[in-house]
């Protein structure tokens, strides 16, 4: 198993290179390894040295390879913010707001348009686009998702902010695979178009993402309110876009993993697969009258439909990547289970940080790889070696709190803040979610596809509940939620509350373990104090935002646009950083022009 540790790490490495090798380092690499296996032939020694270099060096090759095929469909810098006709499809259901469309766009060819000619390029290929029509939506009534397109587009290489903190969008972009953004430009050559090189993939792809769209319209004509749309949406085909309004409330409660697609909700489909598939297995055994069923049908049947109904919830979801993650896992479950292959938890999570290293390396990145890989590990880390711990109904109390303790870290250094309501919340809406909700939301797509009718009467169930769930969340206080820490958040604090949590995930025999609570304690008292003046300078897209602080006082000088109602730079940007500070409130807010 250390095989694959290494050579998931040398993959993983190369998403953290400033740039890529050049010919001159794989020289350097081949020399070094050709120098090692000389060595090892007069020193027997050197033999663990050998294998983890080799393994590293395979990893880092395959993870090399694979970045520059990412970069093969980047934007070039020579051709930034130049314009394009392009050819190809509306890719996943379109985000109408109130001026403008924002949609994603797979590009099938492509031409750089000059002030008098039309120029195919070779040298370079686009794949996925990030686009934006600033229009009326009414006039754009035409577009549609799967729908075929040429647009003119001016286009630009992926960009983030420059701050030393906070969500990186570059990264983020460069890891869910976008070519460039843009924005449509007016003109005659905007049109619906038949593609001629259209391939199989490509007609798969656009209607997949009709489908998700036609899926989505009709949940939003469904006698339903806005809120219990947008959440079965979410948990339908793994749409967010219309849960902007409360999204503060979710993050609050603790519960945005539960009503946006994630890697719990796959697998939850999976084990339903699992089970529907053992029922059908037992009631063809009770016609049959064959009931020690030995059959390949016995062995084999309940394993697919759980890998078949986590395909289907995939692909309705648009195959996004923390989907593929966690197919890529349910896979792998699945064959053993179908081969009778008993494997350890920890070999499972070894080989699922494996194989999502080789299928999308990229993915490291990303924030949603770091928290759901440290759930898996926490829980592993706490559960698997007490196995003569009782099964009782505190096992659900037991394994939130432990998520509670263990991902305080990882929560605070990839979103910013933690909701100790959450703790409280999940113990009563992991399970109604689970196996009321999310069934329900799953049944009305399968009866979609016959009646429509049956599908919107349980989409409306589905409503009902999550009525009756936000019916619980409204005795809750609105201020109730989130931690406020009176420190900055500093690498020095990180790592006091990771040694903090290990006081309760070692066993409690080990009375050695309290030792740990001495670092965050000594930070707390010899934490020093704010400097007397401190000014911070951040960016803000097109502009600036000065965050200016004393040993007691707040002033913020500009907070940077708002675009729309998901989303303003002051509660992207300027707001955790001064949560990161250690400040509840601002005195004083500055609005330049």
């Amino acid at each position: 198993m250390f095989y694959l540790i290494f050579l998931a790490i040398g993959i993983y490495i190369v998403s953290f290179l400033p740039s890529l090798f050049t010919i001159q380092s794989w020289v350097i690499v081949f020399f070094g390894a050709i120098g090692i296996f000389f060595s090892h032939r007069f020193h027997y020694q050197l033999t663990p040295l050998l294998i983890f270099f080799t393994l590293i060096s395979v990893g880092i090759g395959w993870g090399h390879i694979k970045a520059e095929r990412v970069l093969e469909y980047q934007l070039p810098e020579s051709l930034n913010r130049h314009v394009y006709v392009i050819k190809g499809f509306v890719r996943g259901p379109v985000n109408r707001q109130a001026n403008r469309l924002s949609f994603d766009f797979d590009v099938e060819s492509f031409e750089t348009q000059s002030h008098t000619t039309m120029v195919t390029p070779n040298s370079y290929s686009l794949d996925h686009l990030r686009l934006s029509w600033y229009a009326k939506v009414g006039s754009l009534s035409s577009l549609h998702a799967g729908d075929h397109w040429q647009l003119l587009v001016r286009l630009k290489q992926p960009q983030g902010l420059t701050n030393f903190s906070g969500f990186d969008y570059q990264a983020w972009l460069v890891e869910k695979q976008f070519s460039a953004t843009g924005y449509v430009l007016a003109s005659d050559l905007n049109h619906l178009v038949i593609l001629d090189n259209c391939d199989w993939l490509c007609f798969l792809s656009s209607n997949l993402s009709r489908l998700r769209e036609d899926i989505k319209l009709f949940i939003f004509t469904t006698d339903l309110s806005d809120r219990n749309k947008a959440i079965i949406s979410a948990l339908t085909i793994g749409d967010k876009s219309g849960l902007g309004k409360w999204w503060g409330d979710l993050s609050r409660l603790g519960i945005v993993h539960l009503l946006v697609i994630s890697g719990l909700h796959i697998g939850l489909v999976a084990g339903l697969g699992v089970l529907l598939g053992i029922s059908i297995n037992r009631i063809f055994m009770i016609m049959t009258f064959d009931f020690r069923n030995k059959a390949i049908f016995s062995r084999f049947f309940p394993p697919l439909c759980g890998l078949l109904s986590a395909f289907f919830y995939s692909m309705l979801a648009g195959f996004s990547l923390p989907t593929q993650r966690a197919m890529v896992v349910v896979i792998f479950v699945m064959l053993c289970k179908m081969f009778y292959l008993r494997i350890s938890p920890y070999v499972a999570f070894i080989w699922a940080l494996f194989l999502i290293a080789v299928t999308q390396p990229l993915a490291v990145i990303g924030g949603s790889f770091w928290l759901s890989f440290s759930a898996v590990s926490i829980l592993l880390f706490y559960f698997v070696p007490r196995i003569t711990v009782k099964r009782n109904r505190s096992g659900l109390f037991l394994s939130q709190w432990i998520l509670f303790v263990g991902m305080t870290a990882p929560l605070l250094l990839f979103v910013g803040k933690i909701s100790w309501l959450g703790l409280v919340v999940n113990l009563v809406a992991v399970p109604y979610v689970s196996f009321i909700t999310v069934p329900l939301c799953l049944m009305a797509a399968v009866l979609f596809f016959f009646s429509a009718s049956a599908a919107q009467l349980l989409w409306q169930w589905a409503g009902f509940s999550i009525d009756g769930l936000w019916s619980l969340f409204n005795f809750l206080p609105s201020d109730w939620g989130f931690f406020n820490f009176a420190l900055p958040t500093s690498t020095l604090f990180f790592t006091c509350l990771v040694l903090l949590a290990f006081t309760v995930l070692l066993p409690r025999g080990l009375l050695s373990r309290w030792i740990l609570i001495l670092p965050f304690m000594l930070h707390l008292i010899a934490h020093k104090p704010r400097l007397p003046l401190r000014i911070t300078v951040l960016d803000v897209g097109q502009g600036l935002s000065v965050v200016v602080e004393s040993q007691s006082k707040l002033m913020v000088y500009d907070v940077g646009a708002s675009y729309g109602e998901r989303f303003d730079m002051g509660s992207a940007v300027v707001a955790p950083f001064i949560v990161s500070r250690g400040f509840k409130h601002v005195d004083r807010v500055v609005v330049s022009h």
